[in-house]
């Protein structure tokens, strides 16, 4: 009866699942598994992430998800000696069905921490993965392989990267409670813009019907229009697209962005009290995923945890003081002087927020500092790299109007009925995730990244 108990079979239809195991059995979860279950019998379905064979004995880790048990097989007569070879023929990461009944583990390996197995009493091969070009299990560095950015359908299985996007979830997740809980309105702006600046570089611009417009780089008009139509609170995570041609660590063409913008009572102040407490809230919440000491083990930097014992505040002159007082040749707004000036604050916090630049690029709907000097912004540093920027938005119609690097015709038209001070931010997901997780390139924290150049051989998925 033996060779009735393994061997490939497809998936079938979901009426007919349920009778491919030939014992009554539970269907059950990785994750569910635990020590009161010793004993049952259950069924898994799960990749089969190790095959070993050794002589008569044969065991398969077991994977799904980032969870992962071991199951084992001993052969005792010759009929299950076939089985064994069988077993040991199943491709890594094919998909199979395993019943088999819980036990206590006689040695605990370093391949699964968990403490219980698998007695594999059946099983049967659903789908066969053709060989990799790499054993995911064999990757401690995952700088190695230029294949964890090509085939991410085949990366993701790895702990490393699983865990790294299970973390992005949870960052998400975390920004919509915090955004709940201080009563801001979740909205959904467009990503296909008419032109708002008489210089797109950096902008992907085509034709819409005859008109011309653009993809996005920020959510902020829509945000603004919200505002001043009633709705004081309001936040979304949408994407933005920028035309980097340069192809760096830090820059994506296309990334997610947590945004939020709000009226204003007396000072733009009140919005980086906001993302002070919001950033905190994140850190102190995400700081305790279980999964970042599996992370810390892959990444070649290891993880020091995000120093955050105040987030400080300077001025775009203090900061551009401090690199005069210490003798700095880099010009202040550049990337290297932000990782310098962040730099002299590492032993107390990782957090800075730079305000009131007087750079000639800054957005144009930005309000002009009321003492002449600089604009009502900010940016956000975590680790020297800026990922997020934020300011109090011009809500004066004729201020606006002499903006002239803007084309903004529909919030030129809302101000004329009556607009209320208000202000806004943005951070980067990907930039943000990556500088907590002290990864070496931004690409580790895009799903599927967008940028000017592509590996070699990489296909654009």
């Amino acid at each position: 009866m033996t060779q009735h108990l393994y061997g490939d079979k497809p998936f079938s239809s979901s009426d007919e699942l349920q009778s491919i195991s030939s014992i009554r059995i539970n269907d059950i979860r990785i994750e569910e598994i635990n020590k009161s279950m010793e004993g049952e019998t259950i069924r898994l379905i799960a990749r089969a992430s190790r095959v070993v064979k050794k002589g008569k004995l044969c065991f398969v880790r077991l994977r799904r998800n980032s969870h992962s048990i071991q199951a084992c097989f001993l052969a005792k007569n010759d009929q299950e000696r076939e089985m064994v070879k069988y077993i040991g023929g199943i491709p890594h990461e094919s998909i199979v069905e395993v019943v088999g009944i819980i036990v206590m583990r006689k040695s605990k390996s370093n391949e699964t921490v968990s403490e219980l197995e698998l007695e594999m009493k059946e099983i049967y091969c659903l789908s066969r993965a053709q060989k990799l070009d790499y054993e995911l299990d064999e990757l401690e560095d995952m700088r190695q392989s230029r294949s964890l950015h090509t085939k991410r359908y085949v990366s993701l299985r790895h702990s490393f990267m699983h865990h790294i996007f299970k973390l992005q979830s949870l960052i998400g997740r975390k920004f919509c409670e915090y955004m709940y809980s201080k009563d801001f309105t979740e909205i959904h702006t467009p990503h296909i813009v008419k032109n708002q600046s008489d210089n797109n570089i950096s902008s992907f611009t085509f034709d819409y019907f005859g008109n011309s417009v653009e993809l996005t780089t920020s959510s902020h008009l829509h945000q603004q229009l919200a505002i001043h139509g009633g709705l004081d609170r309001v936040f979304e995570i949408s994407c933005a697209f920028e035309k980097h041609h340069g192809c760096t660590h830090v820059h994506l063409n296309e990334k997610t962005t947590l945004n939020f913008g709000m009226t204003i009572a007396s000072h733009y102040h009140e919005v980086i009290s906001v993302v002070k407490e919001l950033l905190n809230y994140i850190i102190d919440e995400i700081s305790e995923y279980e999964g970042l000491e599996v992370i810390a083990k892959h990444n070649s930097r290891g993880l020091e945890k995000l120093k955050k014992t105040e987030i400080l505040e300077l001025t775009f002159k203090e900061a551009d003081a401090l690199l005069i007082a210490n003798c700095s040749e880099n010009e202040f707004g550049g990337f290297m002087a932000l990782r310098e000036v962040a730099s002299y604050f590492k032993d107390y916090t990782d957090i800075l927020i730079i305000q009131n630049s007087a750079h000639e690029e800054v957005g144009c709907f930005e309000m002009p500092s009321s003492t002449g000097k600089g604009f009502n912004n900010f940016i956000i540093l975590i680790r020297g790299i800026v990922v997020g920027r934020g300011c109090q938005y011009i809500h004066d119609e004729e201020l606006l109007k002499h903006q002239v690097r803007c084309h903004a015709p529909d919030l030129v038209s809302a101000l004329k009925y009556g607009a209320q001070p208000c202000g806004g931010c943005s951070i980067d997901l990907e930039l943000f995730l990556m500088q907590f997780l002290q990864l070496s390139n931004v690409r580790f924290t895009s799903l599927f990244p967008r940028a000017p150049t592509i590996y070699e051989n990489e296909q654009l998925l």
